[in-house]
């Protein structure tokens, strides 16, 4: 089963990223930020496995999307950005503002009541 065609599984309109998240993580979490990851062809993962897991392939395709957003989600002092492949405050912030509609999807991923 292709976890980005799901359609049973979306991510509650309530929900915000508020734990860091980085390799060997396993949460639901990891499974709504495939989702988040899964809405940006360059940030897909091929196969997401076991979607729960932060695995080394989640960590590169993070460190994908903290490139591409940085000038909408980071500081230009590099010291005050999350460290590469790290789901920490800043990158949290961005996915954050990707769930509040910041950032155009593709999907829909957002429970609508």
């Amino acid at each position: 089963m292709d976890l980005y065609q799901e359609k049973s599984t979306i991510i509650p309109e309530d929900f915000r990223f508020e734990k860091d998240l980085q390799v060997g993580t396993k949460s639901i979490d990891v499974r709504y930020l495939h989702f988040l990851l899964g809405a940006d062809p360059e940030t897909r993962l091929p196969d997401a496995g076991n979607a729960d897991y932060f695995s080394s392939e989640t960590r590169k395709r993070v460190e994908i999307f903290q490139a591409k957003y940085v000038d909408r989600f980071f500081s230009a002092d590099r010291e005050d950005r999350d460290p590469p492949g790290l789901v920490g405050k800043k990158t949290r912030g961005g996915l954050n503002a990707f769930l509040a509609g910041g950032l155009p999807s593709p999907l829909e991923l957002v429970k609508k009541a």
